[in-house]
């Protein structure tokens, strides 16, 4: 079994190689820093893909997930860790739409960590955009509104199983 890491933020990698290396798994693990929606179609396939706090990237539930299910091994798995404020009946309809069904696995999240982490990836957000807006000044408006919209985001985010979303490729 391997494991392949993806982000756009060079700082989340660098975390997820350490955590990995940390419980002993870096020899199973690799990461790449990367935008998912250009470099997807250079990806295998996989039994279980886990998308977390990536926000719309690759479209509605249904664009992602018949996007996804092109890299599911058959009966494969999507977990996704987001919370996009579509009524559950219309992801339930989104994914059947793509051959995907909504399944009730429990999973229990640590709020604690969670927050503890939020707060971590906030941080690089800012840093990154300060980082940005001293090299392209005149984007900053587009930067600032960026730390806004992430910032919201976090706010909202409810720790709970209830965001958590499994999906299974129907066989």
């Amino acid at each position: 079994m391997r494991c392949i890491g993806v982000d756009a933020i060079p700082e989340f990698i660098k975390l997820a190689q350490l955590r990995s290396s940390n419980i002993g798994l870096d020899d199973l693990c690799s990461f790449k820093v990367c935008d998912i929606r250009e470099d997807i179609h250079s990806f295998s396939r996989f039994d279980l893909i886990f998308m977390g706090s990536t926000g719309s990237i690759l479209g509605d539930y249904q664009m992602m997930l018949q996007t996804l299910k092109a890299h599911l091994e058959p009966g494969g798995l999507v977990i996704l860790d987001d919370d996009y404020g579509v009524p559950m009946e219309v992801v339930h309809q989104q994914a059947m739409d793509t051959g995907m069904e909504l399944t009730p696995i429990p999973i229990n999240v640590d709020s604690d960590s969670f927050n503890s982490q939020c707060r971590q990836e906030m941080g690089w957000i800012l840093k990154r955009c300060q980082e940005l807006i001293s090299s392209h000044p005149e984007k900053e408006s587009v930067f600032k509104r960026c730390i806004e919209m992430e910032e919201e985001a976090y706010r909202l985010l409810d720790v709970s199983s209830d965001r958590i979303l499994v999906f299974k490729q129907r066989i």
